[in-house]
């Protein structure tokens, strides 16, 4: 078992796409503002080894919480994406291994990612908030 916790900071920036689009393209990715956060991460997983007949095998789970708390000066009306936002990501995932041999291995994992984001302006849900699902297999050799 294992658990942390990091505190970080994000100097971003705004973008206007109207910089970066052609000419005549849309707008509507338009965010400029000012993109600074602070973010409190706490995470914990554990891990639980065992065999399966001739195979040793791990299954591994964990959880973490991002809290950002944004840091604009703008006003709500000049920056109604980070004035006032807080947002608090949400992670799972799952793995199962399997050790085939000395040298191979396969992976099978699952992953949830959810947003909610809350602001001054309720635009900041409608715009922020996504859930991601994905799931993976890999196999993996040591070749030495």
């Amino acid at each position: 078992m294992s658990a942390g916790y990091d505190f970080a900071w994000f100097d971003n920036t705004g973008f206007k796409s109207v910089d970066i689009i052609p000419p005549g393209g849309l707008e509507e990715d338009t965010e400029t503002g000012e993109g600074d956060y602070q973010a409190d991460n706490y995470s914990i997983s554990m891990q639980y080894s065992f065999n399966l007949g001739k195979y040793k095998t791990r299954l591994k789970g964990g959880l973490a919480l991002e809290q950002r708390f944004y840091q604009t000066a703008r006003s709500p009306l000049e920056d109604a994406i980070h004035s006032g936002r807080r947002d608090y990501v949400y992670n799972t995932d799952l793995t199962y291994t399997v050790d085939l041999s000395k040298r191979i291995q396969i992976e099978l994992g699952a992953a949830h990612n959810r947003r909610f984001s809350r602001g001054l302006s309720p635009l900041v849900a409608q715009v922020k908030d996504y859930s991601r699902f994905e799931t993976w297999t890999a196999l993996s050799c040591d070749l030495w």
